[in-house]
C-alpha cells in the first residue's frame, strides 16, 4: 500500500498549488493601475477597504476574531463610503473576468496590495528618490463569505476616531494582536486619503497637504515639524480642535490656509496625550484653553517615521502583510516583485493611458520631481524590470500549472500500473484458489 500512499500525497501537493501566476497578477495590474489613475481616491478607498474586511468578524460560524472573507456590513455605518467608494467600482471588474480564478476575498486583498504599490509608484518628491516599498507577496486561498454582493451577515464595532492612544491601542490589541509598532505604521495609511462629511460626518478634508501618495507625509504633518527642519523641540502647535458638521469633534491645521488638512483624537494620539485632554468623551471633545504639551506614549515610534520614509515603509510592509493574512496560517504566496516599475501590458491606447497618468499625476510634484511618474509609468517595457526583480520566485510562480500537470500525469501513469498489477495479482488468486489447483490453500490471503 505504500505506493498508493505517495500517490495521494504527491496528488493533495498538486491540488493545493496556487493556480495564479505573475501573469495573471501583472494583468490585474495593468487593469486596476489604469482605473486608480482614472478614479483618484479609489486606491485609497481600496486600502481601506481591505482593512475593514479583514479586521472585521470571521465567516458565520467562524470562532476568528477578525478575518479577510471578501464581506463587510454595508449598514455598519463604521463603514460608511465603502460599498459606492470601492465595493461596487472594483466589482465591476472582478465580475468582468476574474470570479473565474479567485474569489471575491482574495480579489480584494489583491486590489488592495496593486493600491499600494501605485500609490508608492507616484511618489515623486525628491527626498524619497531612492525609497521603495519592498515586495509584498500575493496571498491566495482566503474563504469567501458567500455573499454576492460582498454585503456580510454578521458585523462588529471597529476603532473609533474619536479613541485616545488608550482606546485605539485595546482594540487594535483586542481584535489584531498588534504590538504599538504595528499600530502606530498602520494607522499611516491615512496619508493616502480624505475624510469625507457624507460617510463619516467629519469634514471633508484629506490628512495631508498632499494626499494619494504613499510615504511618511502624515506623520510630519502630524507632528507639524516642517517649518522646524524635523527637530523634535520646541515644535509648533498648529492644530486646533474644532466641532465637525456631525457634532463630534476632530483637529484643523489653521495655519496651512491655502490647503487646510485634517487629524482625528485617534490620529492626534500618536503625537500629543488626547486622553488627559478630554472634555466629553462621547463627542470627543477636547480641551482647547491651550497648547496640548503631553506627550503620546508612542511618540518615539512615530518621531521615528517622520525622520526616515523608508523606515516608515519597510514597517508598514511588515504589518500590512500580516493584515490580509488575519484568520488564516495556510495562504498560498505568489511572488510576483513590488511593481514600482510596472508599466502598461497593452500597447494599444498608451496615449490615452498617459493622458489619465498626466492627469491624475499633476499634483504630485512635490520637490520639482513631476517628470518621475511620467518615465516610471505607461512605459510598456518596463514591465520586464519588474518581472525580473520577482528572479527565480516568478519562474516558481510560473512553472506551477506545469509541474502540477507533469505530476498529475504521473500519478495517473502509476495508478494505471497499480490497478493492472492488481487485477493480474487477482487473477493468480483466483487460479490458486480453486479445489484440485496446484497450490489450493483454504486460507489464503490477499495482500498489494
Amino acid at each position: 500500500m505504500q505506493p498508493l500512499l505517495v500517490y495521494t500525497l504527491c496528488f493533495l501537493v498538486t491540488c493545493c498549488v496556487s493556480q495564479i501566476s505573475v501573469d495573471d497578477i501583472n494583468q490585474l495590474r495593468a487593469e486596476l493601475r489604469e482605473e486608480f489613475a482614472a478614479s483618484p481616491g479609489l486606491a485609497a478607498t481600496t486600502v481601506r477597504l481591505i482593512f475593514h474586511d479583514c479586521s472585521g468578524p470571521g465567516e458565520a460560524g467562524s470562532t476568528e476574531i477578525a478575518q479577510c472573507n471578501g464581506c463587510i456590513d454595508f449598514q455598519n455605518k463604521d463603514h460608511a463610503g465603502l460599498q459606492s467608494g470601492a465595493v461596487e467600482p472594483l466589482d465591476i471588474i472582478y465580475q468582468s473576468y476574474w470570479n473565474t480564478l479567485m474569489n471575491r476575498a482574495d480579489f480584494w486583498a489583491s486590489a488592495a496590495t496593486i493600491a499600494l504599490e501605485y500609490s508608492q509608484s507616484i511618489d515623486d518628491d525628491e527626498r524619497h528618490l531612492n525609497d521603495q516599498l519592498r515586495e509584498i507577496p500575493y496571498f491566495f486561498g482566503r474563504r469567501d463569505c458567500g455573499q454576492d454582493s460582498g454585503d456580510a451577515v454578521d458585523t462588529k464595532r471597529f476603532v473609533d476616531p474619536l479613541f485616545g492612544w488608550n482606546g485605539v491601542q485595546k482594540w487594535f490589541v483586542d481584535n489584531l494582536g498588534y504590538n504599538d509598532q504595528q499600530i502606530v505604521a498602520l494607522i499611516g495609511a491615512h496619508t493616502l486619503g480624505t475624510a469625507h462629511s457624507s460617510a463619516s460626518g467629519f469634514d471633508t478634508l484629506p490628512w495631508v497637504d498632499d494626499e494619494g501618495t504613499l510615504d511618511n507625509q502624515f506623520y510630519i504633518d502630524l507632528a507639524d515639524t516642517a517649518a522646524q527642519d524635523f527637530k523634535e523641540a520646541p515644535y509648533i502647535n498648529g492644530w486646533t480642535c474644532m466641532l465637525a458638521p456631525n457634532k463630534q469633534y476632530e483637529w484643523q491645521n489653521l495655519q496651512n490656509e491655502g490647503h487646510p488638512y485634517i487629524m482625528l483624537n485617534s490620529d492626534m494620539s500618536l503625537w500629543y496625550d488626547v486622553d488627559g485632554h478630554f472634555i466629553d468623551e462621547e463627542t470627543g471633545e477636547c480641551d482647547t484653553s491651550g497648547v496640548i504639551e503631553g506627550v503620546s506614549p508612542v511618540r518615539d515610534i512615530t518621531w521615528r517615521y517622520v525622520q526616515s520614509n523608508q523606515a516608515w515603509l519597510d514597517d508598514f510592509a511588515d504589518v500590512y502583510e500580516l493584515l490580509v493574512q488575519t484568520g488564516y496560517t495556510d495562504l498560498q504566496p505568489v511572488f510576483a516583485g513590488n511593481g514600482r516599475d510596472f508599466g502598461d501590458i497593452d500597447n494599444d491606447n498608451t496615449g490615452d493611458k498617459n493622458d489619465k497618468n498626466n492627469r491624475h499625476g499633476g499634483k504630485h510634484n512635490k520637490g520639482g520631481g513631476g517628470g518621475k511618474r511620467a518615465n516610471s509609468v505607461g512605459s510598456a517595457s518596463m514591465m520586464n524590470a519588474s518581472q525580473q526583480d520577482a528572479g527565480g520566485q516568478e519562474w516558481w510562480s510560473q512553472m506551477q500549472p506545469v509541474l502540477g500537470w507533469m505530476i498529475l500525469i504521473a500519478i495517473t501513469l502509476n495508478v494505471i500500473v497499480w490497478i493492472s498489477a492488481c487485477f493480474k495479482r487477482l487473477y493468480w488468486w483466483k487460479g490458486q484458489s480453486q479445489p484440485g489447483s496446484e497450490g489450493y490453500d483454504t486460507v489464503s490471503s490477499f495482500e498489494i
